[in-house]
């Protein structure tokens, strides 16, 4: 419903917002709405927000951001970009470390003659498994 009354017939565009613009824009913008002709689904507006200095690096690859759209929503759909300057929700940051690595069995260690050595290992890899943070450093 939410989709529709912001001129979403589907919900794919937002979800396939990555593929559609690459990792880069797609932090720094993200579609808000489609407005077509009276009547007609074809020959729409996608109005897009963008932070900073991206709108301008999104108008030159706006043909191909065209292009790409209207293989999610069909031939035609989109025929022009409406970029408006404004803040972009930030996607929450995730570490490899937040997500989640499993914790190293201890006898995979055992090959390391050296004690100081695996004692070190061990707590980096308890370290790795415990939290969200970088492991310690000293």
């Amino acid at each position: 419903m939410a989709f529709r009354r912001f001129g979403f017939s589907r919900s794919a565009l937002l979800g396939q917002w990555r593929e559609v613009v690459g990792p880069v824009y797609c932090r720094w913008s993200i579609p808000e709405s489609i407005r077509f002709p009276r009547g007609r689904k074809d020959d729409g507006t996608l109005t897009i927000r963008v932070e900073g200095p991206f709108a301008v690096q999104l108008q030159h690859v706006s043909t191909q951001i065209i292009e790409r759209v209207n293989r999610i929503l069909g031939h035609g759909a989109v025929s022009r970009l409406k970029l408006v300057q404004g803040e972009v929700p930030k996607p929450p940051v995730s570490s490899p470390v937040a997500a989640g690595l499993p914790a190293i069995p201890v006898g995979t260690l055992e090959g390391v003659k050296d004690e100081g050595l695996r004692k070190a290992l061990e707590e980096l890899a308890q370290q790795l498994a415990a939290g969200a943070r970088p492991p310690k450093i000293g």
